[in-house]
């Protein structure tokens, strides 16, 4: 009887520790389990710090490295490059036609005729006069030109005197100097005294006696002229402080955007009215024989950069005022011929107003 009472304590022993067994393994597995993804966790969230902390600080760092070039020294030019200007070159004017004067038009030259070279000041360089007196003079060494003082020195465009180049205001058109010239200038246009006139454009400058006149006249002139096979003139109104540019009005358009200046100058300005549908022979008094023909795209250029209420100036021989005037009504500009300082009949000055008008497609 006992060894049967046993049996049965025998084996619910085993059984109880199969279940503790049983548990206590099932414990400490979630123990390991936990243990593990908090360790994950941290190390995932230490990777999220340090990647947002590097999103961050990245736009502060470069993102490319720096551009790297080797050591090069540029050759000095000749003295035969001392007075370049590559696109408006006298040497390379024999590739282009007469017509027009288009050869004075900028002509870039192609790349393998490009220059690579560093072009020095010229022998006795000095820092150049400070405005306002460089107005009215400049170092001679500093533009060490002397064609027009020799050639046209009875028409005062500039004076040697000693180490400079003095600028009395004359020229072709200005026998009593520019100075008389723009006053009689300002008593037909009273827009010139109030500030309405600010901006000008001075076609065919020469020196650019006119342009600086003005300055001291608060209207801020460009002066326009293209380069001559002796030197380049605009060099003196640079030189001077005066802004000017290499520029002709002929085949190419100006560089400028449209409704850009209050007034535009012409005073003998090197526009060969005879190739654009003009000759003196039509021109004279008798039957009406006159072509306007390709004469219209100057004015029409004149027109583009002239703002509403601008004004246009243009001194030249009688003979073609009647064209001009013609083309200029049929522009919408209202013109009235005046006469110069000296009243002669061979020569006038035709003054045209652009008026403000809107397209049929606005309504004011």
């Amino acid at each position: 009887t006992m060894k049967n009472g046993k049996q049965p304590e025998k084996g619910s022993s085993r059984i109880l520790s199969l279940t503790v067994l049983f548990i206590a393994l099932c414990g400490f597995s979630f123990y390991l389990g936990g243990m593990f993804c908090s360790e994950r966790d941290k190390i995932e969230a230490k990777d999220v710090t340090s990647t947002s902390t590097k999103v961050v600080a990245s736009p502060k760092e470069p993102t490319v490295s720096p551009l790297q070039i080797k050591s090069v020294s540029f050759p000095e030019c000749g003295s035969e490059l001392q007075d370049y200007t590559p696109c408006t070159d006298p040497k390379r004017w024999k590739r282009y036609g007469v017509h027009r004067l288009s050869f004075l038009e900028r002509h870039c030259p192609p790349v393998h005729e490009k220059s690579e070279c560093l072009i020095p000041p010229p022998d006795g360089y000095k820092p150049p006069i400070r405005w306002p007196k460089s107005r009215d003079q400049c170092w001679y060494k500093n533009v060490p030109y002397d064609w027009i003082n020799k050639q046209k020195s009875n028409q005062h465009w500039l004076k040697k005197e000693g180490d400079k180049f003095h600028f009395p205001g004359g020229g072709t058109m200005f026998p009593r100097g520019v100075s008389h010239y723009v006053d009689q200038m300002q008593d037909l246009i009273p827009e010139m005294k109030d500030g309405t006139v600010r901006t000008a454009i001075d076609t065919g400058c020469g020196v650019a006696s006119w342009g600086g006149d003005l300055l001291d006249r608060g209207i801020l002139t460009i002066s326009l002229a293209p380069r001559d096979n002796h030197e380049a003139q605009v060099q003196f109104a640079l030189e001077r402080g005066i802004p000017a540019i290499l520029g002709i009005i002929s085949t190419q358009r100006l560089p400028f955007p449209s409704n850009s200046f209050d007034m535009a100058h012409c005073s003998r300005c090197l526009i060969p009215w005879t190739e654009f549908g003009v000759s003196i022979q039509a021109a004279r008094p008798g039957p009406n024989l006159l072509s306007p023909c390709e004469m219209k795209y100057v004015l029409l250029e004149m027109d583009r950069i002239l703002r509403p209420g601008g004004y246009v100036i243009m001194r030249e021989s009688s003979y073609f005022m009647d064209a001009l005037t013609t083309l200029g009504k049929g522009m919408r500009w209202s013109c009235r011929r005046e006469e110069t300082e000296y009243a002669v009949e061979s020569e006038k000055i035709l003054v045209c107003q652009k008026k403000l008008w809107f397209s049929s497609n606005q309504t004011s």
